[in-house]
């Protein structure tokens, strides 16, 4: 097991995940879907979330699995539901992306690296700010979660199904309620911390660009080659 987390630096990260998400639109082999299931677990094993990149493996095997079995029994939904299961793999890579990079990016660094780049700070605090957003709200849901379940309410299929108003009531308007105070109370504390202010900003903690990102981004580069290849060479 590994001990030390590797340092990723946030550029790399969001390069991850931009190349996940044009997978979504481009027919890629399996293979190649496979090789990224296998990059972005292995970066959640060295981050210390080990269940996380256990679950995102076996839910990606689950979905192949499916995809590969006839369901006589259901007749003609059988065809919508593979679809449905095939939409859900494809889109399972950059949301598991978008996670570990969430996760596992403070703010700080991400925004030191922005502006290293010269990004303009109309985009960087946004970014700084959704990146908090997720969080915040995760902590909120399981405030609220917990809240309901002394009252014998839970949000679950079966809640769902059973007493779908209730949950609607007791749950998700609560949620987007919170959704909109949080966005604005994160929006006051990154003003309030000058992340506007147009001087030059020293801060406490910086990432800088190692061997790691350099395999990971030339992993990258070999996916999409492999990818755009097996394109072509399907054609000729």
């Amino acid at each position: 097991m590994l001990r030390t987390k590797i340092s990723i630096y946030p550029i790399t990260k969001i390069l991850l995940i931009l190349v996940l998400g044009t997978m979504i639109v481009i027919d890629i082999p399996i293979i190649v879907e496979t090789s990224m299931i296998v990059l972005v677990g292995l970066l959640f094993f060295q981050d210390g979330k080990y269940l996380t990149g256990i679950k995102m493996i076996v839910i990606f095997l689950l979905f192949l699995w499916f995809e590969g079995v006839e369901i006589k029994v259901l007749g003609k939904f059988d065809g919508f539901l593979h679809s449905l299961v095939f939409m859900a793999r494809r889109f399972l890579l950059p949301v598991m992306g978008a996670k570990y990079t969430n996760d596992s990016t403070p703010t700080g660094v991400l925004m030191s690296s922005l502006e290293k780049i010269k990004i303009p700070k109309e985009v960087i605090i946004p970014v700084a700010v959704m990146f908090r957003f997720f969080p915040t709200l995760r902590e909120e849901y399981n405030n609220i979660k917990n809240a309901m379940k002394m009252r014998g309410i839970s949000f679950s299929i079966k809640n769902m199904v059973k007493a779908p108003a209730a949950c609607v009531e007791y749950i998700l308007v609560p949620m987007l309620a919170s959704s909109s105070k949080i966005g604005d109370e994160l929006a006051a504390a990154a003003h309030t911390k000058g992340v506007d202010n147009p001087c030059k900003k020293i801060r406490y903690k910086e990432s800088k660009i190692s061997i790691w990102d350099m395999f990971i981004i030339t992993y990258l580069i070999a996916i999409l080659i492999m990818g755009i290849w097996s394109r072509v060479y399907d054609k000729i």
